[in-house]
């Protein structure tokens, strides 16, 4: 009985730990993330934002891809952006996420022109990819 007291007290120690852990993790980036945000501000508008693909059907889009849709129309309408690049291919599904995402904001009355999406399949070609068209577009 004594052994199974000890495991107990072991183990309630063991997630209190966690738990302060977690909070102070939790505090250390949050601070981190309002200070980056405070720098940033003041770059505000940025030219253009990079909004990836996430896998799914035309037929029935997650709430993700929707997500990063209606997300990339508040950046662009708070004034944030003034272009959103939708970047991504064909790697999981057979749609090209890019170009499927460019109907759905256009349908919540985003401006035509300040809309582009480029074909990459990996993470560091969504950033070269883009790269590249923004450099081409505005400079």
């Amino acid at each position: 009985m004594k052994i199974f007291k000890e495991s107990i007290k072991d183990c309630l120690y063991f997630h209190l730990f966690l738990i302060l852990c977690l909070v102070l993790a939790h505090w250390f980036i949050s601070a981190l993330r309002d200070k980056s945000f405070k720098k940033r501000r003041k770059e505000i508008p940025f030219d253009a934002v990079i909004v990836r693909e996430f896998p799914t059907s035309i037929a029935r889009p997650n709430i993700i891809y929707k997500a990063r849709v209606f997300w990339a129309k508040h950046l662009y309408d708070s004034g944030y952006t003034r272009n959103i690049i939708f970047s991504g291919s064909a790697v999981y599904t057979p749609y090209i996420e890019s170009r499927t995402m460019k109907p759905m904001l256009l349908l919540l009355a985003f401006p035509k022109k300040h809309l582009f999406t480029e074909r990459s399949r990996t993470q560091p070609e969504n950033v070269y990819y883009s790269w590249k068209l923004a450099r081409k577009t505005w400079f």
